[in-house]
């Protein structure tokens, strides 16, 4: 879920779980999360989704679908909105956890536009200004874009032994990467360019997991 600073909008990704297979008449087609034009059964992930609301989430408008979990490989749909955004709060990126696919919106989530794929597979990513999108994969490695992800720098090492959330403080060219448990936190004062790190954190990863 991704929430305007004001409120005005609330942007939600979901995902449709397996329901049936191919082939499965003990299942009716008002089962199935999906029909095709047909009216047939489409397939069981089709159909995950980027919902928006005007309404404090009283109601929902579907606004983007796609099938993004399949079976092979997932590819979990996050949300994220630029840190500076205030009023306006029309510019939406919808990364693929797992995968190197990345979208993005300037109308608030009417029309979506697909970059090229990233140079890294995502983990978690965030998004500092409306052009501005850093990433990182589940190495710590890291990559950004300065141009809505059309283009992607080389990946560069963090320096931590893995990548689990990313964070940027908007205009000040600082980026926090966190890996699991209780490793070293990195982070970077120059917009990526260089990488430093903390000390391990105190404490054992079952602590820091419970």
């Amino acid at each position: 879920v991704a929430v305007c600073p004001d409120c005005s909008v609330i942007y939600l990704s979901t995902v449709n779980e397996a329901v049936g297979r191919w082939g499965d008449d003990d299942i009716p087609y008002g089962d199935y999360p999906c029909l095709n034009t047909n009216g047939e059964p489409e397939s069981w992930f089709a159909c995950d989704s980027i919902w928006r609301s005007y309404d404090n989430g009283d109601t929902w408008e579907r606004v983007f679908h796609g099938d993004w979990m399949g079976y092979e490989d997932y590819g979990w749909p996050l949300l994220r909105l630029p840190c500076d955004t205030d009023e306006d709060c029309c510019t939406v990126y919808l990364g693929l956890a797992g995968k190197d696919q990345m979208f993005y919106s300037r109308d608030c989530g009417q029309c979506w536009n697909e970059p090229p794929t990233t140079k890294i597979n995502i983990r978690d990513f965030a998004v500092e200004s409306d052009n501005i999108v850093y990433l990182i994969n589940n190495e710590g490695e890291f990559s950004m874009s300065t141009q809505y992800g059309r283009r992607w720098s080389d990946p560069v090492d963090t320096g931590i032994d893995s990548g689990h959330t990313i964070s940027a403080c908007c205009n000040e060219d600082l980026i926090v990467v966190a890996g699991y448990g209780d490793e070293a936190v990195a982070y970077s004062s120059d917009g990526g360019e260089t990488w430093e790190q903390t000390a391990e954190l105190p404490g054992s990863s079952d602590d820091l997991q419970a």
